[in-house]
């Protein structure tokens, strides 16, 4: 029955690993404009090659007010639909991003401490089915 304990801890302490650091790659893509929530989700599915990934992307990326494509920070007209981009623009494509910045650690926070809840409750509980077994 020890051996049997051991294993899903194991596995359980691996999965936890595999959740937190699959938060690397969705943080840098983050810092480089790309959505932290699918980032997160390809790290963890695919971490290594996230993460070599989330290194190898473009620089800042900003969206077009007029059509919402992705293009580069530093650009003056959307490559796509032609509009011309004002600074006041960008200032208010950066204050927004500064805010959901802000918001994405609120949320990374959270996130790290139900996962220490789950697996503090689940241990506790695997702990008390397997000594009653």
């Amino acid at each position: 029955m020890g051996l049997v304990c051991l294993s899903y801890r194991i596995y359980m302490i691996g999965f936890l690993f595999l959740l937190v650091i699959a938060l690397l790659p969705a943080w840098i893509a983050s810092e480089k404009g790309r959505s932290f929530v699918k980032w997160y989700i390809y790290g963890v599915l695919l971490w290594i090659i996230a993460l070599l990934h989330s290194l190898l992307i473009k620089g800042s990326v900003i969206k077009c007010p007029k059509c919402l494509s992705t293009i580069d920070e530093k650009a003056t007209v959307c490559k796509y639909c032609t509009h011309k981009i004002t600074e006041d623009e960008k200032a208010e494509v950066m204050k927004a991003r500064e805010l959901k910045r802000a918001k994405m650690k609120k949320n990374v926070t959270i996130f790290l401490i139900v996962i220490a809840a789950y697996w503090l409750i689940f241990s506790v509980l695997l702990h008390s089915v397997l000594h009653v077994l």
